[in-house]
């Protein structure tokens, strides 16, 4: 299993729900974009969001379905 080295969870960071690291963006949210075909929205919506952090939400998504 792959490590997503771009996503965390804390119980002090939006009650420990997965996150982008060092952000309070929810990996849920960025999901969401994705399942409808929405990628190249986020770079507007999250303009700090990179390439990576978005191919973690990826796995991650990949990993919750498995």
């Amino acid at each position: 299993m792959n490590k997503l080295t771009h996503i965390t969870t804390s119980k002090k960071i939006l009650g420990g729900v997965p996150v982008i690291k060092g952000t309070r963006v929810p990996v849920s949210t960025l999901a969401d974009f994705i399942l409808h075909g929405k990628t190249r929205q986020i770079y507007k919506e999250f303009p700090g969001v990179t390439k990576a952090q978005i191919d973690d939400v990826k796995r991650f998504m990949i990993q919750r379905a498995s």
